[in-house]
């Protein structure tokens, strides 16, 4: 199976610094927002289930640190990897351990969905070439659908 490109928002949070921006101040929720590249309800979503809590100025509004922008986009890319909130919370909030047992658990769904992937890019690459004019006697398909052997096997050429 081909390689598969990362998104263009986990490589630039890999390769992110808080200090891009020229500044390791404070910054309200817009600003904050558009740092780590969401809408600035998701950030109050993320903060009602406690994933990114920021600190308040005096006049109660929401002041987001450079810890705050980091996490924000950490939830963001493992979001894009498919962990639900609730996983990217344990990795944020939990022990060491509990961290761990909920990424080898995203890595063992990971691999299932890759064997699935390679499971369907080979019936997909015999299709191409399937010579069998009724596709319920072709070997091929019926084992990706899941059934026995038909009466002829027309997907090789003898």
């Amino acid at each position: 199976m081909s390689e598969i490109a990362p998104s263009a928002f986990i490589v630039k949070t890999l390769l992110w610094s808080p200090n891009d921006w020229g500044e390791t101040g404070r910054v309200m929720i817009g600003e904050a927002a558009r740092r780590v590249e969401v809408e600035a309800h998701v950030l109050r979503h993320w903060e009602s289930v406690g994933v990114i809590v920021p600190s308040r100025d005096a006049g109660g509004r929401r002041d987001y640190g450079s810890g705050d922008i980091v996490k924000g986009r950490i939830v963001r890319a493992c979001q894009e990897l498919g962990m639900s909130l609730r996983e990217v919370a344990s990795i944020l909030l939990d022990s060491r351990a509990n961290r761990r047992v909920v990424i080898e658990r995203r890595l063992a769904h990971i691999a299932e969905q890759r064997a699935k992937l390679d499971a369907a890019e080979e019936f997909l690459r015999h299709v191409i070439d399937c010579r069998a004019t009724d596709v319920s006697q072709c070997n091929g398909w019926r084992r990706y659908a899941g059934l026995g052997p038909g009466q002829v096997d027309l997907t090789r050429a003898e």
